[in-house]
């Protein structure tokens, strides 16, 4: 049998039900189903055992990564999750704008038509200048909507070295990019 045994703080509570964690604390909730055949989920007081029965490493793996998902889910929970991208432009100026639920790219490289892009739920944007500011509780959906929106301003068939504009990502999680 392998087990990972994480102690959930005291002032977030944590549901179990089958594969399905929801944690719930300070006016957040965040919940996700896990799909690992060989893995279970206990709770016992305020320690979650993630663990398997199966001497396979795939499943013990599987462990080892509800585990960690487990985790960033509290720690989204307890303090949130903050990614900070900057818009960098030296041939056309950008402008980036929210209308509803779309993220608007104007002037992308003299672009007549702007780059747009549904933001993912549960991700807060804001824009002050070429600074833009992403919150969530979900350490996975804020990530993911970064990393689209670095995509979604990624050059092509021009050359890398003198087309540097773009949106890229500067800190995560108040961890500045080296």
């Amino acid at each position: 049998m392998y087990s990972i045994k994480y102690k959930v703080p005291g002032d977030v509570q944590v549901e179990v039900s089958g594969l399905t964690v929801t944690v719930k604390g300070k006016g957040r909730e965040d919940s996700r189903s896990f799909n690992a055949k060989h893995v279970e989920i206990k709770k016992d007081g305020d320690t979650i055992d993630v663990f398997t029965q199966s001497p396979r490493k795939v499943d013990r793996a599987d462990v080892g990564t509800i585990a960690g998902h487990i985790t960033n889910m509290v720690k989204g929970v307890e303090n949130g999750v903050t990614y900070k991208m900057k818009a960098v432009y030296a041939h056309f100026p950008l402008t980036v704008k929210i209308t509803g639920n779309t993220l608007n790219i104007e002037n992308f490289l003299g672009e007549k038509h702007a780059r747009t892009m549904k933001i993912v739920d549960g991700v807060a944007i804001q824009i002050k200048g070429q600074d833009i500011t992403l919150t969530g509780v979900s350490k996975e959906r804020v990530g993911l909507c970064a990393a689209q929106i670095e995509q979604l301003c990624r050059v092509r068939d021009r050359d890398r070295r003198v087309f540097q504009d773009g949106i890229y990502i500067i800190e995560k999680d108040s961890k500045p990019l080296k």
